[in-house]
């Protein structure tokens, strides 16, 4: 396979006639292959060929339509032959399908019921729907070829504002309304012409026939594919009456540490599944234990709150904690839940639907970002529930439980303490009830059906929806009627009614916006400074900064050549391992899930627009995946010495630098956006050498740097 490159790269080519060499995977349209005529044609050694081909004509006329697709041997590929179908030929690589497409004209002679009996339309929904039955699948598409559709400057509005598009074709047909609505829609599907990932030429036409030239040869990416491409290139050959489209795709090639990573990208956890993972599961059903608690602000001035446990009718304790309202029922949990045998099951009447919410359904996504302090209040509170192996029920006290009689002892208790109110602080970790541990395995979800920590409380409604983009909020504006011209008379102000429409339909925007941070991004978009071409092209950019970037190819005069060699050669004698000779084993203690909590601390103090990789992962998505899930990844990784290959790839902005000319590629400063992934395991181990440097003090204290 030809790498063209970069290892993991893949480069296909679409309607190329000049040949395969040099490209990893070539489609052809319009053949004119008969059946089986593709196993006489001449391929460069290395490639195979699959043709998907009309029947053959009997009675001798020209043979027309046909795919064909040829493909590095190298390559791991399976060709669909179920899924494919004359002028429709599928192949399935590890990474992507790849769909080789001919969709005959809309007025052609030749009508597709004389070689088919499906629509050719149907057929490649049918083929689509067929890859993926239950709109679940993980493996993306790549669908090149000539669909024969002009679809305009429309792309997918959901990725309007990452890619817009342009094209010199501005013309929309019915079969474009069809790939924009049918395909495109339906199968969440960009249109990468006219785009950036078009690098030369954005937008250039593909088609040039006698009645004009147009758009209609594409390359539609699924959702998750842009990130990976290259480059989209569309090049004219003189000879012939469409361009070629050649793609290249940097692709990683599946390997167990690969399938470690999908793992634990699905291991994205719902804040119940969060609360239900950070609780544990029960053990034992044991006879229900009931308290119920009365809070009571002290008075005189004074700072805290009683509380009142009445347990029965008859039995009450008295606490006085200091803190808030919220710290005094945290507290009286915290004492019924160490003062009870841990093999009875908790049934707990709180005052407080905060603080039943918060312990049901807040501390365990709390836990999982990295928001949870282990040493405070709530950290502590909730870790005594974890230890309990019976399930604890959180009641809110409503007009019923008023009625019950130890409901009415420890409200009056908390009013008028019958007994002098004991002081309780809930204790530290090193304190914590030691309970033996369970024997046999936790209940099954049949024998329990709930969380360990729950309550007929439902859950408080979820946040708004994430922020709309610019299309949506334009598309879901609403249609409101413009006021009539109050001076229609006038023939001053040439073009006044298009200015009116157009501050009428922003006005319309404005007003349909759900948060702030839509009428500022609708605010920039009226103000700030529109994208400018640039001054410098990206091939001498490319240039300066490899030359930047990598060594020079020959030692400079002002280097010791002779010290260069001699610590190039002792680089060179470091072994991959070494024995760990660290006090704490620091550089070969595996990681556990603590320190990954540790980390998510950190990287949520990170701005929430914090600048992504070529994988599009944030810190915000990768502090929502299970911890144990991201510590069997980077424990793998650094036992494999090797991480996903696409998360050492780096994208590199270009930053002018202040009063420099823009026309000179010096004038540049480089920022490199790597994968937040790769970021935060160089934070778990920037955390294990600081340990080790912190043990052996390598460091003085007179030392300080930035």
């Amino acid at each position: 396979m030809e790498h063209r490159g970069a290892p993991g790269r893949k480069t296909v080519v679409a309607g190329c006639q000049e040949g395969h060499r040099g490209h990893t995977i070539c489609l052809l349209q319009e053949t004119w292959f008969r059946p089986g005529m593709e196993a006489s044609a001449v391929l460069t050694p290395g490639y195979d060929i699959i043709a998907c081909s009309r029947p053959a004509a009997m009675d001798g006329t020209h043979q027309w339509g046909g795919v064909a697709t040829v493909i590095s041997a190298a390559t791991p590929y399976r060709y669909r032959a179920d899924l494919s179908a004359p002028d429709l030929l599928a192949i399935e690589l590890d990474d992507f399908y790849l769909l080789n497409i001919y969709l005959p004209p809309e007025t052609t002679r030749m009508g597709w019921q004389q070689w088919s009996t499906v629509d050719p339309l149907d057929q490649l929904l049918e083929t689509m729907t067929r890859c993926d039955p239950d709109g679940i699948s993980s493996k993306p598409f790549v669908l090149m070829g000539d669909f024969n559709g002009r679809t305009g400057h429309w792309q997918l509005p959901s990725v309007l504002d990452v890619y817009p598009r342009h094209s010199t074709d501005s013309r929309v047909t019915t079969r474009g309304r069809w790939i924009m609505n049918d395909l495109c829609s339906d199968f969440g599907l960009i249109i990468s012409n006219g785009t950036s990932l078009e690098k030369v030429s954005p937008g250039a036409l593909t088609s040039f026939q006698a009645g004009g030239s147009s758009v209609i040869d594409y390359a539609l990416l699924s959702l998750s594919l842009p990130a990976q491409v290259v480059a989209l290139t569309v090049i004219r050959h003189p000879s012939f009456d469409h361009a070629r489209l050649c793609i290249d795709l940097m692709v990683s090639s599946v390997t167990e540490l690969g399938r470690l990573l999908e793992e634990t990208m699905k291991a994205v956890m719902s804040d119940e599944k969060a609360s239900c993972s950070y609780h544990g599961p029960v053990h034992l059903l044991g006879t229900p234990a009931n308290a119920y608690v009365a809070v009571e602000k002290l008075g005189g001035g004074r700072n805290g709150y009683l509380c009142a446990v009445a347990r029965s009718c008859e039995v009450v304790d008295v606490l006085s904690v200091a803190g808030t309202l919220q710290d005094a029922a945290l507290s009286a949990v915290a004492w019924v839940a160490i003062h009870t045998p841990p093999e009875k099951s908790l049934v707990l009447y709180l005052p407080s639907d905060s603080v039943i919410h918060t312990l049901c359904y807040q501390v365990g996504p709390r836990f999982l970002r990295g928001g949870l302090e282990s040493t405070s209040l709530l950290g502590r509170v909730s870790t005594i529930l974890r230890l309990r192996h019976t399930p604890s029920s959180l009641v809110p006290v409503d007009n019923k439980t008023k009625e019950k009689g130890p409901w009415k002892l420890a409200y009056n208790s908390s009013k008028k303490p019958p007994l002098a109110p004991v002081g309780f602080v809930v204790p530290e970790a090193a304190a914590f009830p030691n309970w033996d541990a369970p024997i046999g395995p936790p209940l099954s979800p049949e024998a329990f059906g709930k969380p360990k920590v729950y309550t007929t409380l439902p859950p408080k409604p979820t946040k708004p929806a994430a922020t709309r983009t610019i299309a949506e909020i334009r598309e879901q504006r609403p249609r409101i009627p413009q006021s009539g011209d109050v001076d229609k008379d006038s023939e001053s102000h040439c073009g006044r009614a298009r200015t009116r429409r157009a501050m009428w339909e922003n006005l319309l925007m404005l007003r349909s916006c759900k948060t702030s941070a839509e009428s500022w991004s609708l605010l920039r978009l009226w103000t700030d400074p529109k994208p400018r071409p640039l001054k410098v092209s990206l091939g001498d950019l490319y240039e300066d900064f490899r030359k930047r970037m990598n060594p020079p190819d020959s030692i400079p005069a002002l280097f010791n050549a002779t010290l260069y060699n001699k610590h190039k050669y002792l680089a060179s004698q470091i072994p991959d391992r070494t024995v760990d000779v660290s006090p704490s084993a620091s550089f070969s203690r595996p990681f556990i899930p603590d320190e990954i909590v540790a980390i998510k601390k950190r990287v949520r103090l990170r701005p929430a627009k914090s600048a992504t990789g070529i994988d599009d992962l944030s810190y915000r998505s990768i502090i929502t995946i299970d911890n144990g899930k991201l510590c069997q990844l980077f424990n793998e990784c650094i036992a494999l010495q090797d991480v996903p290959s696409m998360r050492l790839s780096s994208v590199l902005v270009a930053v002018p630098k202040p009063q420099k000319p823009l026309t000179e590629p010096q004038s540049y400063r480089i920022i490199a956006l790597e994968c937040c992934l790769l970021k935060t395991i160089t934070l778990l181990i920037d955390r294990r050498l600081k340990e080790w440097i912190s043990e052996l003090e390598i460091l003085p204290d007179a030392q300080n740097g930035f």
